[in-house]
């Protein structure tokens, strides 16, 4: 898990960087990634807030492991405690705080202006959800069906 975390860190990183070089940085794409690294830190600040919805998540993965339509279960394990459902929102909260810190960042890093840089953020975090639909969910699924299967 801690592999796949870091992994995955590193393509949020170039999720960024890739929007920036899309925005014209004159930055190399490893700059965001290195970025990334260490403003993870407020990621795991976020985790601890996550904690309560992320068991409710994890519930739900399992509780759906043999079809893997997961979402609607995660959603229902979530929206099943008023704990789970203010964690949830917490940490929406706590990404939009993530994105402004990412605004400042984009146009210190890559001397954009404030439009360039909520672009490139907002683009980062287009492709950043797109990575966390696509790759981050379904393997997290996998490995958590794989960990409750009594095979």
């Amino acid at each position: 898990m801690t592999t796949i975390n870091w992994f995955l860190i590193a393509i949020y990183g170039a999720c960024f960087g890739v929007a920036a070089s899309v925005l014209r940085s004159r930055r190399h794409v490893m700059v965001s990634v290195n970025t990334l690294f260490y403003l993870s830190i407020w990621l795991v600040v976020l985790k601890l807030f996550e904690s309560p919805a992320l068991g409710a998540r994890f519930l739900g993965m399992v509780q759906s492991c043999s079809s893997m339509d997961y979402s609607s279960a995660v959603t229902a394990a979530i929206q099943k405690s008023q704990t789970t459902s203010i964690s949830d929102k917490l940490v929406g909260v706590g990404y939009l705080l993530f994105g402004i810190q990412l605004v400042r960042v984009h146009k210190g890093l890559h001397d954009f202006g404030w439009m360039r840089a909520t672009a490139a953020t907002i683009i980062g975090m287009m492709l950043l959800s797109a990575v966390v639909s696509y790759v981050q969910e379904p393997v997290i699924a996998q490995m958590i069906c794989s960990y409750a299967s009594p095979f």
